[in-house]
């Protein structure tokens, strides 16, 4: 329709007939018809609603797209049929605003959307004779949308291969590193025989004492301060000989710590189950987990006093708790044989 026609119509409407009048209605039905097709026709959604924010048209797409009933929603609240929708902030801007929302209903959609100021000139007459002026109003906003789901999750699918890409690099980097420590753990508890023995009877409870020396090298550093947790696992476990069958399994016990640290307070927390304790260096964190004091293992009564058992201390990292990279280098490496070989001695209480 062109500009200016519905102005030329108001204008001649005293100097036509009733035939004329009719042509016109005519044809602004048939134009109005043709627009409708173009819309219902096209990937991007439109709603159209007065200065009130009640809707005077919107499209399949919007229907679509909304889960809306074209007919039933006409004249409506747009923010009663579109729920969670601050019409009432979006319409107050006389800009043109962009937005993002995510919708759950009908399907759960990712929606980018633009609000225009729908701005109309109304001319009014003034004291001089045949002279008008100009002014304009906000009647209503015109709302279109865009279906971005695809493009949104293919962006987060892009962050997250890069993500896995970067810890895979860096899993790469450490994997014939991050053995060293432990490997180091296992000549450790054979120089320090005599510190490993100490399971004694405390009260009523058997505790266990022992140490270890553990030492992170600069890689392994930089992979906790990278993000990357590590778990650590204490295992003890206590075996009564039998020359006829199996050894009998009398008490276990294993305790698993996990090593991260928080960059925007620069601090290594070591936790234990809900408990957590912080530390300004790592070098506190391989004090506290080389020491294990007075940890009871069991009770008196669980053992018979006079009889040899077998008592045996690990210390590993827990390789199924690592990130899915590392796991994956695990499989496909020695230098991923992260334990220390069990250290055993013979206990009689």
């Amino acid at each position: 329709m062109k500009s200016g026609f519905l102005d030329k119509l108001i204008g001649r409407l005293g100097r036509i007939g009733p035939e004329e009048v009719q042509n016109y209605l005519l044809r602004l039905a048939q134009e109005k018809g043709f627009l409708e097709t173009i819309f219902n026709t096209i990937q991007e959604g439109i709603i159209v609603t007065d200065s009130n924010g009640r809707i005077t048209y919107l499209n399949d797409r919007a229907c679509e797209l909304f889960g809306l009933d074209g007919e039933n929603a006409m004249g409506k609240p747009l923010q009663e049929q579109v729920r969670g929708l601050d019409w009432k902030a979006l319409s107050e801007s006389d800009a043109v605003l962009s937005r993002d929302i995510e919708i759950f209903y009908p399907t759960n959609r990712f929606i980018n959307f633009y609000v225009v100021p729908l701005i109309m000139e109304r001319r009014i007459p003034n004291d001089k004779a045949d002279a008008v002026d100009a002014a304009s109003e906000t009647v209503g906003h015109a709302m279109i949308l865009r279906d971005i789901t695809e493009s949104r999750r293919s962006t987060q699918q892009t962050i997250e291969s890069e993500r896995l890409s970067a810890l895979t690099l860096l899993a790469a980097g450490v994997a014939h590193e991050i053995g060293n420590p432990l490997n180091s753990l296992h000549i450790h508890l054979q120089l320090m025989e005599r510190k490993v023995r100490k399971l004694r009877a405390d009260e009523d409870m058997y505790v266990l004492s022992a140490e270890f020396e553990l030492a992170f090298n600069p890689t392994l550093e930089e992979a906790i301060q990278k993000g990357v947790p590590l778990y650590f696992v204490f295992e003890f476990e206590l075996m009564r000989p039998r020359w006829f069958w199996v050894d009998e399994k009398v008490l276990s016990m294993s305790t698993q710590y996990r090593v991260s640290y928080n960059a925007l307070t620069r601090q290594y927390r070591v936790a234990i189950g809900l408990l957590s304790q912080t530390f300004d260096a790592l070098n506190d964190v391989e004090r506290f987990l080389s020491r294990v004091t007075s940890r009871q293992v069991g009770s008196l009564d669980q053992l018979v006093k006079g009889t040899r058992y077998e008592a045996a201390v690990r210390l590993r990292l827990d390789v199924n708790a690592l990130p899915k990279p590392f796991q994956v280098n695990a499989l496909a490496s020695r230098d991923w044989t992260l334990q220390s070989e069990w250290h055993r001695w013979s206990f009689t209480p």
